[in-house]
């Protein structure tokens, strides 16, 4: 029975860890598009780049389940305890920034 148990635990910690894998790999290949969108000296391919981050954002943002217009509201919870977790912490703060960042170079 005990090693039922210690397996069961096993199985959840997998979930949660690929979970967490997938926020962090996002926030890395989110990161990876922005650094080539910033060093990018063509205004044309410089624009492209833009609108495919743009739409990575909102993919990252609908996978993860948190909406657009709640970001750094705290109104989204990731798991029973009503917190997300640090992946997707990170990963929510890096799509703000970028939005935030992106929306100043439109100006």
């Amino acid at each position: 029975m005990v090693s039922f148990l210690l397996a069961g635990s096993g199985v959840g910690v997998a979930a949660e860890s690929d979970k967490n894998f997938d926020a962090r790999q996002e926030a890395q290949s989110m990161q990876q598009h922005w650094d080539r969108l910033m060093h990018e000296q063509d205004a044309e391919k410089r624009r492209q780049l833009i609108r495919e981050h743009r739409e990575m954002m909102d993919e990252a943002l609908e996978e993860s389940g948190v909406d657009r217009f709640h970001m750094g509201m705290g109104m989204m919870h990731d798991n029973e305890s009503g917190h997300m977790d640090h992946h997707q912490d990170h990963l929510i703060n890096t799509i703000e920034m970028h939005h935030m960042q992106l929306d100043m170079m439109e100006e």
